[in-house]
């Protein structure tokens, strides 16, 4: 309410009228939203404890290729259309892995996995947000990918889910070839449509 002075006497009569600027509180996050922003900061600065960063992690050029290979492959993994069967899909995932991780592509993408896919007109996008790389060692790198996932089904234009995922892929180099020998998932994180 507008505080008027009714004293008359006085000549610093003050009126707070329509002039005076609107004052508005500042809008506040939800505590989900917060919860899961500091849930995904401490899921990065695990990867950090996990895989023993250091400033300089070694040959520059080793390093950026087992990085770009590992971003490729997660792009991969989080963006497809399961109008197309997922053929291509699962076909790149085995070409970018080591003989002894493909077994746990098919966990993911085997036949059933795709069938249920296909069937519900599954449809993912892939955002990488954040990328991390550490000490090569002994042909191998440890570089931590930060996704967003979109995934819709059937003919709705809204995501049904939508997941931040923070993976650890252990690269290893195959003959100039970096390929993915294992894919640790630190952190899973569904986001409520309020989050979106």
């Amino acid at each position: 309410m507008s505080a008027v002075s009714t004293e008359p006497d006085h000549d610093d009569t003050e009126v707070a009228g329509d002039d005076a600027p609107a004052t508005t509180s500042p809008p506040r996050r939800s505590s989900a939203w917060i919860a899961w922003t500091v849930a995904l900061a401490l899921a990065v600065v695990a990867a950090f404890a996990v895989v023993q960063w250091r400033s300089v992690a070694g040959p520059v050029e080793t390093v950026e290729a087992a990085r770009e290979a590992a971003v490729a492959y997660v792009t991969t993994l989080s963006t497809w259309d399961a109008s197309d069967g997922l053929e291509p899909t699962y076909a790149a995932l085995v070409a970018g892995a080591t003989d002894e991780f493909v077994p746990e592509i098919d966990e993911v993408f085997g036949n059933e996995e795709r069938e249920q896919l296909v069937a519900s007109d599954a449809v993912s996008t892939g955002t990488i947000e954040d990328v991390l790389t550490g000490e090569p060692g002994d042909g191998r790198v440890p570089v931590v990918v930060v996704v967003e996932q979109f995934v819709v089904t059937g003919p709705s234009a809204d995501p049904v889910a939508r997941t931040e995922r923070v993976a650890l892929l252990q690269m290893v180099d195959d003959g100039g070839r970096w390929l993915v020998d294992d894919l640790e998932m630190l952190s899973e994180l569904q986001l409520s449509e309020e989050e979106q």
